[in-house]
C-alpha cells in the first residue's frame, strides 16, 4: 500500500524536487511545470510556509525568464533572417512568460515587423487561451525546422541525428514537451511509439511525458527498457533515476548511479544524482566521499559545495556542514554597486545561520548572515530571517533586544499562521517559563 501511496499521493516537495532536477539540466518548460504544481500542492499542504513558496517562486522566476529569453533570442534570429512570420509567432509565444512592461515590448517589435507589411500575421495577440498555445506549438513544429535544430544542438550527437530523422510528428511533440504541453506531447510520441516500439530514444521521450504527468510506474517502466537498450546513453539513467527516487526504489537508484558513473565518472550530473540519491536513502557518508571526488573535478561548483553541506548536515558533522556552506558563501559573495545590493547564495547563508545558531559556534557570524539576509534575502522570507536574529539576541543574553524582533515577527505573521505558536513559546522563554523549552532552532526554508 505504502508504494502506490508514493506513486499517487505525491506532496509539494517531490515536485518541487523534480523541478530542480529539469532546473539544473536546464529544462525549462518542465522545470516551470513542476514548479507550479509545486505551488498548487503547497497551498493545500499542512506545512504549507512562506519561505517554501518563496524558494519556489524564485525559482519559477528563474526559470520563466530563461523561457522568455530563449523565445525573444529566437524571435530576433527569425527577423534578422527574414522569417517574418516565424519571428511573430515566436514573439506571440514569449508573451506567455513575459510581464506586463515586457508584453508591452514584445508587441512593439510585433509592430515593427508588421510594418514592413510583407506578411499577415496569423497570430497577433498574446494567446490567452490553453487551445491557443498548442495552435502556436503546433505551428512552430511544423512550419520551422529551425527552433528544433537550435534546441538539440545540446544533445549528444547521436542522439541529435535521430532526432533529425524521426519527422514532423516527433518535432512537434519535442516542442511540446519543452513547452511542458504534455498532452500534446504524449499525443505525438505515443502513435511513433506505437509503430516503431524498438526506437529507444522515442521510448525515452515517451515515458520523459508520462513522468512529468506523474504516471510513475508505466514511466519507469519505459525508461528501464530503454536504459538496458542504451548502454551508453546517460540521459536515460538520469531520467530513469528520478522514475525510481518517486517509486522508493533507492537500491535500484543507486546501481543506476553507479553504471552513469561507469559510462562517465567526470560529468558534473553524475554527482548530482549520487548526491540526492543518497540525501533520500540516508546514506549520507557515501554522498560525502562521492561529493568530495566531484569537487575535485569541479571544484568551485556552488552546487556541489551546497549539497556537501547538506550531506554533512545529515550526518550530524555540523561543523563541515558550516564549512561547506560557508564555501558557498565564498565563492558567491558580490554586492553590486549599481543595485546597491549583496549577492550571495540565500540557501547557504540561511542554513549557515541556522547552524552557527544550534551549535553556538559563531554567534556573531550568524548575526552577520542573518542581518545580510534580512537586508538581501527574499523578503517573504523576512520574517524567518528576523526570527533568527532574534534567537541570537536571546542566546547573547539580550532579551530586550530578542523580545522586540520577536513581536515583529508576530505582527508580520498572520492570524491563522502555524507559526505563531513556536515565536510565542520563544517569548514565553523569555519572560522566565519553565513549561516553554529552548528552542534552539529556525524554521525550515
Amino acid at each position: 500500500m505504502g508504494f502506490f501511496q508514493k506513486i499517487f499521493k505525491r506532496d509539494w516537495k517531490s515536485f518541487k524536487q523534480r523541478g530542480d532536477s529539469y532546473h539544473s539540466k536546464q529544462e525549462w518548460g518542465l522545470a516551470r511545470g513542476e514548479y507550479l504544481e509545486a505551488l498548487k500542492r503547497l497551498e493545500a499542504s499542512p506545512d504549507n510556509s512562506p519561505a517554501s513558496a518563496q524558494t519556489i517562486n524564485d525559482k519559477l522566476l528563474q526559470v520563466t525568464s530563461a523561457l522568455l529569453k530563449h523565445n525573444v533570442t529566437k524571435a530576433e534570429t527569425f527577423h534578422k533572417t527574414g522569417n517574418l512570420e516565424q519571428a511573430i509567432t515566436q514573439y506571440n509565444f514569449a508573451m506567455k512568460f513575459a510581464t506586463s512592461d515586457e508584453k508591452i515590448e514584445l508587441l512593439k517589435q510585433i509592430s515593427i515587423i508588421e510594418d514592413k507589411g510583407r506578411i499577415v500575421p496569423k497570430i497577433t495577440s498574446a494567446p490567452t487561451e490553453t487551445h491557443a498555445v498548442l495552435e502556436i506549438d503546433r505551428q512552430v513544429s511544423s512550419d520551422d525546422n529551425e527552433v528544433f535544430n537550435v534546441l538539440i544542438t545540446s544533445l549528444d550527437p547521436i542522439q541529435a541525428s535521430v532526432y533529425e530523422g524521426l519527422g514532423e510528428n516527433f518535432r512537434s511533440g519535442y516542442l511540446a514537451l519543452m513547452n511542458q504541453d504534455l498532452e500534446v506531447a504524449e499525443a505525438m510520441f505515443r502513435p511513433l511509439y506505437e509503430r516503431d516500439p524498438g526506437n529507444r530514444f522515442i521510448q525515452y521521450e515517451l515515458g520523459r511525458v508520462l513522468f512529468a504527468q506523474g504516471n510513475t510506474d508505466s514511466a519507469e517502466e519505459l525508461l528501464r527498457d530503454a536504459a538496458n537498450n542504451l548502454p551508453d546513453f546517460i540521459p536515460v539513467r538520469h531520467a530513469w533515476i528520478e522514475a525510481l527516487w518517486e517509486k522508493g526504489d533507492l537500491s535500484t537508484a543507486e546501481r543506476v548511479v553507479e553504471e552513469a558513473f561507469e559510462i562517465d565518472d567526470l560529468l558534473f550530473e553524475n554527482y548530482t544524482y549520487a548526491a540526492r540519491t543518497c540525501l533520500r536513502s540516508g546514506e549520507f557518508e557515501n554522498g560525502v566521499e562521492i561529493i568530495e571526488a566531484g569537487l575535485s573535478v569541479h571544484e568551485n561548483s556552488i552546487e556541489l559545495n551546497r549539497m556537501l553541506g547538506e550531506l554533512e548536515r545529515g550526518n550530524g558533522n555540523f561543523q563541515a556542514a558550516i564549512a561547506a556552506f560557508e564555501t558557498v558563501l565564498g565563492l558567491l559573495w558580490q554586492y553590486d554597486y549599481k543595485t546597491e545590493m549583496l549577492k550571495f547564495d540565500h540557501i547557504s547563508a540561511y542554513a549557515a545561520a541556522g547552524l552557527y545558531l544550534q551549535t553556538g559556534i559563531n554567534l556573531e557570524r550568524a548575526a552577520e548572515l542573518y542581518r545580510a539576509l534580512i537586508a538581501c534575502g527574499p523578503p517573504a522570507n523576512n520574517w524567518m530571517f528576523v526570527l533568527g536574529l532574534g534567537q541570537v539576541y536571546a542566546k547573547q543574553g539580550s532579551a530586550a533586544q530578542a523580545r522586540e524582533l520577536f513581536l515583529s515577527v508576530l505582527a508580520e505573521l498572520p492570524e491563522d499562521s502555524t507559526s505563531r505558536e513556536p515565536v510565542q513559546k520563544l517569548i514565553a522563554m523569555l519572560d522566565g517559563d519553565p513549561e516553554s523549552p529552548q528552542d534552539d532552532s529556525t524554521p525550515s526554508s
